[in-house]
Protein backbone atom coordinates (compact mmCIF):
# COMPACT_ATOMS: atom_id res chain seq x y z
CA UNK A 1 0.00 0.00 0.00
CA UNK A 2 2.91 2.42 1.27
CA UNK A 3 4.57 1.72 -2.39
CA UNK A 4 1.43 2.29 -4.23
CA UNK A 5 0.88 5.69 -2.59
CA UNK A 6 4.70 6.69 -3.17
CA UNK A 7 4.21 5.85 -7.14
CA UNK A 8 1.00 7.73 -7.15
CA UNK A 9 2.70 10.63 -5.71
CA UNK A 10 5.52 10.85 -7.96
CA UNK A 11 3.46 10.00 -11.31
CA UNK A 12 1.23 12.89 -9.78
CA UNK A 13 4.56 15.46 -9.21
CA UNK A 14 5.54 14.22 -12.65
CA UNK A 15 2.03 15.67 -14.53
CA UNK A 16 1.99 18.74 -12.42
CA UNK A 17 5.20 19.44 -13.68
CA UNK A 18 5.64 18.13 -16.94
CA UNK A 19 1.87 18.67 -18.11
CA UNK A 20 -0.09 21.48 -16.07
CA UNK A 21 3.22 23.83 -15.47
CA UNK A 22 3.99 24.57 -19.08
CA UNK A 23 0.44 25.07 -19.89
CA UNK A 24 0.18 28.73 -18.64
CA UNK A 25 3.78 29.47 -19.95
CA UNK A 26 1.84 29.66 -23.58
CA UNK A 27 -0.81 32.19 -22.42
CA UNK A 28 0.89 34.66 -19.71
CA UNK A 29 2.70 36.90 -22.13
CA UNK A 30 5.89 37.86 -20.00
CA UNK A 31 6.41 33.61 -19.25
CA UNK A 32 6.04 33.41 -22.61
CA UNK A 33 8.70 35.45 -23.78
CA UNK A 34 10.82 34.29 -20.88
CA UNK A 35 10.52 31.34 -22.22
CA UNK A 36 11.42 31.98 -25.57
CA UNK A 37 14.50 33.81 -24.34
CA UNK A 38 15.84 30.82 -22.78
CA UNK A 39 15.33 28.47 -25.47
CA UNK A 40 17.08 31.16 -28.16
CA UNK A 41 19.86 31.32 -26.12
CA UNK A 42 20.14 27.73 -24.69
CA UNK A 43 20.28 28.66 -20.87
CA UNK A 44 19.39 25.40 -18.57
CA UNK A 45 16.80 27.63 -16.39
CA UNK A 46 18.14 26.57 -12.89
CA UNK A 47 21.65 27.92 -14.12
CA UNK A 48 20.17 31.54 -13.79
CA UNK A 49 20.85 31.75 -9.63
CA UNK A 50 24.40 31.62 -10.63
CA UNK A 51 26.84 33.44 -12.47
CA UNK A 52 27.51 30.23 -14.62
CA UNK A 53 25.44 31.99 -17.39
CA UNK A 54 26.72 35.34 -18.65
CA UNK A 55 23.56 37.07 -18.83
CA UNK A 56 22.87 36.57 -15.47
CA UNK A 57 26.58 38.04 -14.63
CA UNK A 58 26.00 41.15 -17.15
CA UNK A 59 22.47 41.53 -15.71
CA UNK A 60 24.28 41.95 -12.25
CA UNK A 61 26.90 44.48 -13.41
CA UNK A 62 24.49 46.58 -14.79
CA UNK A 63 22.26 46.31 -11.57
CA UNK A 64 24.86 47.43 -9.59
CA UNK A 65 26.10 50.14 -12.18
CA UNK A 66 22.92 52.09 -12.32
CA UNK A 67 22.44 51.85 -8.48
CA UNK A 68 26.30 53.37 -7.95
CA UNK A 69 25.75 55.81 -10.91
CA UNK A 70 22.43 56.53 -10.63
CA UNK A 71 21.21 60.16 -11.78
CA UNK A 72 20.07 62.20 -9.11
CA UNK A 73 19.16 65.88 -8.87
CA UNK A 74 19.45 68.58 -6.46
CA UNK A 75 15.84 69.28 -5.12
CA UNK A 76 16.13 73.23 -3.68
CA UNK A 77 14.58 74.69 -0.54
CA UNK A 78 11.58 75.75 -2.17
CA UNK A 79 10.21 72.64 -3.03
CA UNK A 80 10.20 71.49 0.20
CA UNK A 81 8.47 74.93 1.63
CA UNK A 82 6.25 74.72 -0.40
CA UNK A 83 5.01 70.67 -0.39
CA UNK A 84 5.07 71.35 4.08
CA UNK A 85 2.57 74.40 3.30
CA UNK A 86 0.56 72.58 0.77
CA UNK A 87 0.45 69.84 3.56
CA UNK A 88 -0.70 72.13 6.06
CA UNK A 89 -3.62 73.47 3.84
CA UNK A 90 -4.62 70.15 3.19
CA UNK A 91 -4.76 69.38 7.00
CA UNK A 92 -6.10 72.49 8.42
CA UNK A 93 -8.88 71.92 5.52
CA UNK A 94 -9.09 68.27 7.04
CA UNK A 95 -9.68 69.32 10.57
CA UNK A 96 -12.51 72.24 9.62
CA UNK A 97 -14.14 69.28 7.97
CA UNK A 98 -14.52 67.42 10.51
CA UNK A 99 -15.17 69.87 13.20
CA UNK A 100 -18.59 70.74 11.17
Amino acid sequence: MGILRFCFALTALWAVIHVLAPVPVEYFAPMRDYAQVVRDTGITPGALYYTDVTQSNDAEMNNRDSLRYFARRSVGPAVFVFLAGYFMVLLCLLIRRRKK
